[in-house]
């Protein structure tokens, strides 16, 4: 099949060839079987919708495994991303969406940017939100990034009246004054459990000064 792959890949970037897709699918599976990922990825990419992201074998694991790879390493050193490799990642991420993997699609979401994904994500398992802080905490993604991610915390975190969760958000953020009005609001409020959650808060601030 090799002395065939000249002639395959040539086909494969000719779209006047009706069949340029399928030749793009096979380039690819001949590519990954001699161990050359970079162009196994190039021609799943050319193959579009024919390369499927919801395949279970070792071949669409690792042409997944590299795209996500290629991904952030690319944004990393702000190379462009091909339309082609965007779209592959985002067919990726709704395929784990459909299987309800909700921590891989937090985790690839938060390293390829999609905050859309990051959204959907904690909607459908908000248990994924403290995992979510301490990933932004531990990656080395910049500031203003990170920063981003953690407003979208903070919004999910008051869309659900999670005092405790904001309050550690708002430390992260360094935002020191909303801190200190929802201590403030939960130390004089009338309800007990109010008061309970912010002497609490106020421990865990005590112990981590």
């Amino acid at each position: 099949m090799v002395d065939y792959l000249d002639k395959i890949t040539v086909l494969a970037k000719l779209t006047t060839f009706p069949s340029h897709l399928q030749a793009a699918r096979l380039a690819s599976i001949v590519c990954y079987y001699y161990g050359d990922s970079e162009r196994a990825l190039e021609y799943a990419l050319l193959s579009k919708q024919l390369f499927d992201v919801a395949a279970d074998d070792k071949y669409t694991r690792k042409i997944v495994s590299f795209a996500f790879q290629k991904y952030i390493q690319n944004m990393q050193k702000n190379i462009p991303i091909s339309e082609d490799h965007q779209v592959l990642v985002q067919r990726c991420i709704e395929n784990l969406l459909k299987n309800k993997k909700y921590s891989q699609v937090l985790t690839l979401s938060i390293e390829t940017h999609m905050k859309e994904s990051i959204k959907i994500a904690l909607e459908q398992c908000p248990s994924l939100a403290s995992g979510a802080i301490t990933l932004c905490q531990e990656t080395g993604m910049n500031n203003e990034y990170k920063k981003e991610i953690l407003d979208i915390l903070v919004d999910f975190s008051r869309s659900r009246s999670d005092k405790f969760q904001l309050s550690q958000l708002y430390l992260h953020l360094q935002d020191y004054i909303s801190g200190a009005n929802l201590l403030k609001q939960l130390c004089t409020s009338s309800k007990t459990d109010d008061k309970l959650m912010g002497y609490q808060i106020a421990f865990e601030l005590a112990e981590n000064a």
